[in-house]
C-alpha cells in the first residue's frame, strides 16, 4: 500500500490546488418569506439551481449571470471596487465549485 499524497487536489480535474487562487464565496441571504435561501444582491431575485451564477473576484460575491452582464461587466466595478475581468461562472449543479478552478 502506498502513502497518500500530501497535496490537496481539485475534485473536478485532479490538479493541485493553490491557496492563493481560492476565494471565499459570499452569498446574500434571502429575507424571510422570499421563498429561497439566497438572493442576488443587486436585483434581489432568488437564486435557484436553474440559474447561471457568477463569482466576482476578489470580493467573492455571487450574482446572477444576467445581473453581471448588465450591471457589472460594462463598468468593471461592483460596490465601488474593481472586479477582476476573470469573473468565474459557477457550475449550475454545484454552487460551491467554480468552473475555472482547473
Amino acid at each position: 500500500m502506498s502513502k497518500p499524497s500530501a497535496e490537496v487536489l481539485c475534485p473536478a480535474c485532479g490538479k493541485k490546488l493553490n491557496m492563493k487562487r481560492l476565494v471565499e464565496v459570499r452569498f446574500t441571504d434571502a429575507p424571510e418569506g422570499a421563498g429561497g435561501r439566497h438572493v442576488d444582491p443587486v436585483s434581489n431575485d432568488v437564486l435557484t439551481n436553474a440559474n447561471r451564477l457568477v463569482l466576482l473576484k476578489p470580493s467573492g460575491h455571487v450574482l446572477l449571470e444576467e445581473t453581471y452582464l448588465k450591471c457589472v461587466k460594462p463598468d468593471g466595478v461592483y460596490n465601488g471596487a474593481l472586479v477582476s475581468l476573470q469573473a468565474s461562472l459557477l457550475h449550475p449543479s454545484s454552487i460551491s465549485l467554480p468552473s475555472d478552478t482547473c
